[in-house]
């Protein structure tokens, strides 16, 4: 078997010039022909054709058979000329196509596919050496019509009788073949994938194969179906009556039941399986095909399955019926006690057997241990197993007892709870609450014992509870230190600030009001201001810079009025309105060094100070530069972009550290003038950090930036940067910045979970060969000894087609398309 190129070169031997022309046509006497003839469709098909669908068949020759100007190849070596190009396109009688023909094509065009046009379709290819056939290439295809399924619809209904068998078949036509499946209630019993006729059979046929089958035949044409109606017959059975029976135990039994049947049957009775005889019960006959049992003096024993038999030569029919005999229901059980405050319970029980009917009420006797005192409640609600218990005795001890009572009596009382005590009532307010010690932040609190009476039980403890007088939810409850103590300090307390103080007494369930008598008022004290917050001085050259604050955390209490500033050398003292949080020093040396402080002023005094050292840059060193910025961040590192600027840097450098750490702490790198950006690398994931530019010019360095806050991920890295490339079926995936020389990409279809995976070390990866009018998702990591965590993920979308696929561009040509 030949397939693709043939090359058959042949000098002298004319048996094997016979035996390559027979066995496999082609080239013959030449030692350069090379090439083949394709029979192929456009676009291309499986070979079933939609109705009305458009197609090109074409044969193509290829190779060295001619050449592409038309004329005769010359044969060579003996110089013999070869007939010219000869491609004949056969189809059906009668096919109504146009037939287009090339030097090196032939293409039968069908503009609306029919019936009439499937079939074989052949090419064939021959030369002549004069009257030798020295050439002979013979390609074919076939070409079929798609239809929809057409089911076959033979047999609507099937009879069968119960314990037999029976069998459909699911036959359809349709181009391509097509999914038969036999469903029934939505479930598919049998299927063909691809066929013609599929047959389903069941055995031992019960009541429940009975229903609609139903034959459904699906091809990517469309779909049918039909619809089979299985009816299964089974013997005619018995009627009884009265088949269930509820009765009291203090009343009769009676059940009757029929059976129709030819000769007549003999009836018969059995109790949960044991025969009923006339001698012990009463059982009468009106007719042979009635029978009535009566039974009186019922107990709970009498409950149960009543059967039945009714039977004959020709076989037996029984039916059942259920007897309940109702009595009153059992006690209930596990009684138990929750929710206890002053005046009442919840008590809880387990219901017990019912009585065979249900419940109608519960009766509850409680007791009070210490008086023997006996008091009956009873429940509305029949289904409740808790109620709400009221009216009792504040801090006295309980007992409980429940009874269940049905439409037929009571149950016996239930055995007893556990003893419970009900809670005290609230206890009395502590007396005599004063403050003394006021501190900025604490004072001490004092109060007096208070009586209490015996419904409000003992003294257990106290406790304070103090809150902002003008905003009671920031409060604060503390205990105090010992359970019979008069006094308690309190503290975390704002400076200058106006408190209530509540001290409670407890006792074991309950505390004391907050009334007056139980408060105390008073504003806690004040001091001088905390030190502000300095912010990094910008606008700084050789004789000036701006030195920059903000309001303290602490004010002592009292509003801050004025800022003092000051510089150490010389020494300089000045002070600033509260609401201005600036001021510009000039007048300074180059290349000193100088020290700043700044304080806040409010009515109790001048408080503490915020420092800053600096030294000023010498004569002709370049400004302070402008901040710069974050471009790029992962769990490690940060890729920092500097300023544009237009004077010439010698070079960059770069300071940074963790906004937890201290100003001694800065890290330095040193980036060349001509770099645009710098990679801070060994970071800790999930950190904030402060970073800091300095420029160096003619071997002079300019003042550092102001502090640029900037984080680095919790973990991976920001969505890689792709690029489309022309064509459509290729992307670029450029190498995450900041990151080592080895990453690896991962890259899926959208409706896919399966991820493909390429590595690299160059500065971009390029992913090939995927599919057009498509979605990819894309993410990278960076390789340093063992994968990161994967960044997140990109997404693209693929052209519906490539310049190349549509015929009307050249390899140099793009399409550019844009919205105005």
């Amino acid at each position: 078997t030949i397939v693709g190129r043939l090359t058959v070169c042949c000098y002298s031997s004319l048996a094997l010039f016979f035996f390559y022309f027979a066995a496999f046509g082609g080239c013959l006497w030449s030692t350069n022909c090379e090439g083949d003839l394709t029979i192929s469709t456009d676009p291309s098909t499986s070979g079933i054709i939609s109705p009305g669908a458009s197609l090109n068949v074409t044969c193509r020759l290829s190779g060295t058979y001619h050449d592409r100007s038309g004329l005769p190849l010359n044969f060579q070596p003996s110089g013999s000329k070869l007939s010219a190009l000869n491609i004949n396109v056969y189809q059906q009688q009668g096919l109504p196509v146009k037939v287009v023909n090339a030097d090196t094509f032939a293409t039968a065009q069908i503009s609306s596919f029919t019936s009439e046009h499937a079939g074989e379709y052949s090419c064939v290819y021959t030369e002549f050496s004069g009257a030798t056939k020295v050439v002979d290439l013979r390609r074919s295809l076939t070409l079929s019509l798609a239809e929809p399924p057409n089911v076959t619809k033979t047999q609507s209904v099937i009879h069968a009788n119960i314990s037999s068998s029976f069998q459909l078949a699911c036959e359809s036509r349709g181009n391509p073949a097509p999914l038969l499946q036999i469903v029934r209630q939505g479930q598919v019993l049998s299927s063909l994938p691809s066929g013609r006729r599929l047959v389903f059979s069941e055995q031992d046929l019960q009541v429940g194969s009975a229903g609609n089958y139903e034959c459904q035949a699906t091809n990517s044409m469309g779909s049918d179906s039909h619809t089979i109606q299985v009816i299964v017959q089974t013997p005619p059975t018995q009627a009884l009556l009265n088949g269930a029976v509820n009765v009291p135990h203090t009343g009769t039994l009676q059940l009757s039941c029929n059976a129709s049947a030819v000769p007549a049957p003999r009836i018969t009775w059995t109790h949960n399986g044991s025969s009923l005889s006339q001698n012990v019960h009463t059982i009468s006959s009106s007719d042979a095909t009635f029978s009535t049992l009566r039974i009186r003096n019922l107990t709970l024993v009498h409950s149960g399955r009543y059967r039945c038999v009714g039977e004959n030569l020709l076989g037996s029919t029984q039916k059942d019926a259920t007897v309940v005999v109702q009595v009153p229901p059992d006690a209930p059980q596990a009684v138990s006690v929750s929710q206890v405050e002053t005046t009442a319970v919840v008590l809880s029980w387990t219901p017990q057997f019912d009585g065979n009917t249900p419940i109608t009420r519960y009766h509850i006797n409680i007791t009070n241990t210490a008086s023997s005192t006996i008091r009956s409640e009873s429940t509305a609600d029949s289904s409740a197993s808790n109620v709400a218990i009221s009216g009792l005795t504040p801090d006295q001890k309980y007992r409980f007892f429940v009874q269940a009572e049905n439409a037929i009596g009571r149950s016996a009382f239930s055995e007893s709870s556990a003893e419970i005590q009900t809670n005290p009532e609230a206890p009395p307010v502590p007396l005599n609450v004063q403050v003394t010690d006021i501190q900025p932040v604490s004072v001490v609190v004092t109060w007096g014992i208070p009586t209490f009476s015996p419904r409000q039980g003992s003294l257990l403890s106290f406790s304070v509870l103090s809150y902002q007088s003008n905003n009671i939810s920031h409060s604060s409850r503390i205990l105090a230190s010992a359970p019979t103590a008069t006094s308690q300090r309190v503290d975390g307390l704002q400076k200058g600030t106006n408190y209530t103080i509540v001290v409670f007494s407890h006792n074991r369930a309950l505390m004391s009001n907050d009334s007056g008598a139980a408060m105390a008022k008073f504003r806690t004290a004040t001091t001088v201001p905390g030190a502000p917050r300095l912010f990094d001085p910008d606008q700084v050259s050789a004789n000036s810079l701006r030195l920059r604050w903000a309001v303290p955390s602490d004010d002592g209490g009292v509003a801050i009025t004025e800022w003092h500033v000051q510089r150490n050398t010389p020494l300089f003292e000045t002070k600033v309105p509260f609401n201005q949080l600036q001021y510009l020093f000039s007048n300074l040396q180059p290349g000193m060094d100088y020290r700043f402080e700044v304080s806040a002023i409010n009515t109790n005094g001048r408080g503490a100070a915020a420092n800053f050292s600096i030294t000023t840059p010498t004569i002709g060193a370049p400004p302070q530069p402008l901040l710069p910025s974050v471009t790029f961040s992962t769990g490690q590192s940060l890729q920092i972009t500097f300023p544009a600027g237009s004077h010439a840097v010698q070079e960059f450098v770069v300071r940074s550290r963790a906004m937890s750490s201290s100003d001694g702490d800065w890290t330095s790198i040193t980036v060349p003038g001509s770099e645009t950006q710098a990679c801070l690398t060994n970071l800790q994931p999930g950190t904030n950090y402060f970073v800091r530019i300095a420029v160096r010019t003619n071997n002079l360095l300019s003042p550092f930036s102001p502090r640029l806050p900037a984080a680095t991920n919790q973990s991976g890295f920001s969505a890689p940067r792709l690029t489309l490339l022309k064509g459509g079926t290729s992307i670029l995936v450029a190498r995450p910045p900041c990151s080592s020389s080895q990453f690896v990409v991962q890259y899926r279809l959208a409706n896919s979970t399966t991820w493909l995976n390429t590595s690299a070390s160059s500065q971009s990866v390029r992913l090939v060969d995927l599919h057009l009018n498509s979605t990819y998702y894309v993410r990278v990591a960076v390789l340093d000894g063992q994968a990161h965590q994967f960044s997140a993920v990109s997404a693209i979308q693929t052209p519906l087609f490539t310049p190349e696929s549509k015929g009307f561009f050249s390899e140099n040509m793009i399409l550019a398309c844009w919205i105005v």
